[in-house]
């Protein structure tokens, strides 16, 4: 949030890669551009948050490496309320006309169209991340199809023979839009490091992605979603993660912490599906890492490691089908 002045106060990049690398964490996702807007590097292009006063990102980037633990950028593709506040001609525009709508106190009270100035702004800044820092990925969240009602987008649906009356043509055209996106993106990034795009369905991501990462916060979001989701997305042909978290209810549940036996019931769960975990946490704005939580994960990932001999690139065998 901007009204933060002490934000990164007391950061140090140094600290934050020995907390991750004492909890035996090998990979981490870092924010790049959060869902707000902001940077959390010195950007050209976009804008850094108004009390980042020192390359946080760059650092993370440059600490990190030095203990061989890998980093990917993160872009809240979906969201950025910055842009839309200051370009309300770059949101989504639902059918009654309006670009803010729903839940003001939620995060999708408005959305970023892809058919406006607004995709080359994010493609800038992505090429600008891949070419200054050397990320082994990119991971773009709230990738989601909404469909959009703004002269671009209803002449870009005519354009295309189809009818901006037709409510399923608008969708269409925003899905092709987004995929389109998705398809400049990849050759930004490249053949050769990390790409998920989160809130696309997968079979419309074949060819972009290089991997699936399942989005579950099993306590909030009820222990039925992420069986059925990993036992269609292990046959995808590619490395599955089961992404949970800390939190209790949602991501951003600041202050809560999930026990050390609901955490490692997710990490068990991964595990007996054939795939392994990532933990998503969110930083204490002005501190850094919470020692807490990473001496829980910590210990959790401990005692996974012992198992990796038989766990790493396993394969689950189904014993039933219907």
């Amino acid at each position: 949030m901007p009204d933060i002045p002490d934000f990164g106060a007391n950061f140090s990049a140094k600290a934050f890669a020995k907390t991750l690398k004492d909890a035996n964490v090998e990979y981490v996702n870092v924010f790049a551009k959060c869902n707000i807007g902001f940077a959390y590097y010195p950007t050209e292009i976009g804008v850094v948050h108004p009390h980042l006063k020192f390359d946080m990102f760059g650092e993370i980037v440059k600490e990190c490496r030095k203990v061989d633990i890998g980093v990917t950028a993160y872009f809240n593709a979906g969201l950025d309320h910055e842009m839309a506040r200051k370009h309300r001609d770059w949101t989504v525009v639902n059918k009654e006309g309006q670009v803010i709508y729903g839940d003001r106190t939620a995060n999708f009270f408005r959305n970023m169209c892809f058919c406006s100035g607004y995709r080359d702004h994010l493609l800038n800044m992505i090429r600008e991340v891949a070419e200054r820092y050397p990320v082994e990925g990119f991971f773009l969240d709230c990738m989601v199809v909404n469909p959009c009602y703004g002269n671009e987008c209803l002449e870009g649906v005519r354009e295309r023979g189809m009818d901006p009356l037709n409510d399923e043509h608008v969708l269409a055209f925003a899905k092709e839009t987004l995929l389109d996106f998705s398809r400049e993106v990849k050759r930004i990034v490249g053949p050769d490091k990390f790409l998920y795009l989160n809130g696309l369905d997968h079979a419309d991501t074949e060819g972009l992605r290089t991997h699936v990462e399942l989005e579950c916060l099993p306590s909030g979001w009820s222990y039925d979603f992420f069986p059925a989701q990993v036992a269609y997305a292990r046959n995808l042909g590619q490395q599955v993660f089961y992404m949970t978290g800390r939190f209790n209810v949602n991501w951003g549940d600041y202050g809560g912490l999930k026990s050390k036996a609901s955490l490692l019931n997710d990490c068990w769960d991964a595990l007996s599906n054939g795939v392994p975990t990532s933990i998503g946490d969110h930083m204490h704005p002005r501190d850094g890492l919470e020692s807490a939580v990473y001496d829980v994960i910590g210990e959790i990932y401990e005692e996974l490691e012992r198992y990796e001999p038989w766990t790493d690139n396993a394969r689950l065998l189904p014993t039933s089908g219907f």
